[in-house]
């Protein structure tokens, strides 16, 4: 394999600042979220869900009062081309417009902030990035490698105890996720990252480690019955393919060489055991289509309902008949979502925004240059399988595919601008500065004092006091009780919640 560019493992001399120290905690979070369940003894959802909740509300604190981290972002938004600005801030604004209209405003505003916050940690990140982005993305992905690693070390526990116990095997045995699709959604995320260490001149143990652990993300991938992960790994494989031509051709032939090596670990690791000890093994011919047809026709419904401001941020985890129809708390489509909480307007923004985004990048993977074009071909997966898998999935709903979007989309943005202007030192106004830290403080508020009382009992049975038991578990959501069914617009008071759980059908 031809040696890469030795700017591909540069290092820059830089010190470590707060900035620094803020990005590699998120990092840090984002790696150990397979295990934050255990760690915060709470549900695999929950815990994932309080691990992201930490780094965004530390985002925002860090933005509220630290110079170097706000000068960081307000870089960021500054150097963001004119359309994803606008685009964003209309989306904001018309979602707060929505919440105010919602029927449980306060759980509306803790998505609007949720995507402040997301928003945030992106910039801080692309701004990082922009300044080293080698060197980034080799953190990066090395990263991953030590996640997936963590996954490996799950899986092989949970097979072990399963096969003693003579309970069911994985994946219907303990993953580290509530839902084996959100696993999924984060190998979607995560794959194209994972493959760079093998595709470079990595050291041999960082190159074995990458080779190895993507065969066995391939494998988890089938052996759960993750279609929407493969169709869209495989259409993002493709595409880059065709974007990049011969520059990566090579690549090319390791990612099949990749794929046939997980197939064989997916026979190995899940078939087989699944075959000796007389169990089924997950298939990927499980019908599918009729159902998410039928959640998209409901939600859409909705939409046709409300046009304008939809029926509001996470409000669909509140309608009853949505519920019971389609037995699920998000319609498994991301624009489809949009269309019916947050309504048109907001829809064709973010359609605008994501569809010129992947437009500009595309056009400046063509041009770029050799010692780049490795570092764009494994954020092309990402971005792509991400946005095709959203079509089908939560991505951009569960809380680790939305931490590790968040991280993944900064490093793409910082990618994207290290190529297209010097890195800036330049203080910004302190007017500017006012502004950044209301907003941010504005959506930290928003998120604490909406999720902030489910937070302190996030195991299920107090939040059954206030949610309707019957599709408690079925649903996740914000929560793992993703149904927001018997929640009051204001505090139900403690006597009238235990009364309504002592009352028959509760």
């Amino acid at each position: 394999m031809r040696a890469p560019s030795p700017a591909l493992l540069s290092r820059p001399s830089a010190s470590v600042d707060a900035t620094d120290i803020l990005t590699a905690t998120a990092l840090a979070v984002a790696v150990l979220a397979p295990l934050a369940p255990s760690l915060l003894a709470a549900q695999p959802h929950d815990g994932q869900r309080l691990a992201q909740l930490a780094v965004l509300l530390g985002t925002g604190v860090s933005v509220a009062v630290v110079p170097a981290i706000r000068a960081s972002l307000l870089r960021a938004w500054a150097a963001l081309p004119p359309v994803l600005r606008v685009a964003f801030g209309g989306v904001v604004g018309l979602g707060v417009a929505s919440s105010a209209t919602a029927a449980l405003p306060g759980y509306a505003l803790v998505e609007v902030g949720v995507l402040v916050l997301s928003a945030t940690l992106s910039l801080i990140v692309a701004d990082r990035v922009s300044q080293g982005p080698q060197e980034a993305l080799r953190l990066l992905s090395r990263a991953v490698v030590v996640m997936v690693g963590f996954c490996g070390l799950l899986f092989a526990v949970s097979q072990i105890a399963s096969i003693a116990a003579g309970t069911r095997l994985w994946p219907h045995a303990y993953t580290g996720f509530s839902n084996i699709r959100h696993l999924n959604q984060l190998q979607t995320w995560t794959y194209g990252l994972l493959l760079l260490p093998a595709l470079t001149a990595e050291s041999r143990g960082w190159r074995r480690a990458s080779l190895g652990l993507s065969a066995f993300w391939i494998a988890l991938a089938i052996g759960s019955g993750g279609r929407g992960t493969l169709l869209a790994l495989a259409a993002s494989v493709v595409a880059a393919g065709l974007l990049f031509g011969p520059t990566v051709r090579r690549h090319l032939w390791t990612l099949v060489g990749v794929a046939v090596a997980g197939v064989g670990l997916h026979l190995l690791l899940v078939w087989l055991p699944a075959v000796l000890f007389e169990q089924e093994a997950y298939r990927l011919a499980r019908p599918m289509g009729e159902a998410r047809l039928l959640v998209w026709g409901l939600a859409l419904e909705r939409f046709a309902a409300s046009p304008w401001l939809g029926v509001g941020p996470m409000q669909l985890a509140a309608d009853a008949a949505f519920l019971a129809d389609g037995r699920v708390a998000h319609p498994h489509n991301a624009v489809v979502q949009v269309l019916a909480e947050w309504g048109g307007g907001a829809a064709l923004l973010v359609v605008t925004a994501v569809g010129w985004g992947l437009w500009r990048w595309g056009l400046a993977a063509r041009r770029e240059r050799q010692d780049r074009a490795l570092g764009t071909f494994v954020l092309t997966l990402a971005l792509l399988g991400a946005a095709l898998h959203a079509m089908v999935s939560g991505v951009v709903v569960m809380p680790v595919s939305q931490l590790w979007g968040g991280l993944v989309v900064g490093a793409a943005l910082g990618w994207y601008l290290s190529a297209r202007r010097a890195p800036s030192a330049a203080v910004p106004g302190a007017g500017r500065a006012w502004v950044a830290s209301a907003l941010v403080l504005a959506a930290g508020a928003a998120v604490v004092l909406g999720a902030g009382p489910d937070a302190m009992r996030v195991d299920e049975r107090d939040l059954a006091n206030v949610r309707d038991t019957t599709v408690l578990t079925l649903m996740p959501r914000f929560w793992r009780a993703g149904s927001l069914l018997g929640v009051a617009p204001d505090p139900i008071p403690e006597a009238e919640a235990h009364a309504a759980t002592a009352s028959p059908g509760r």
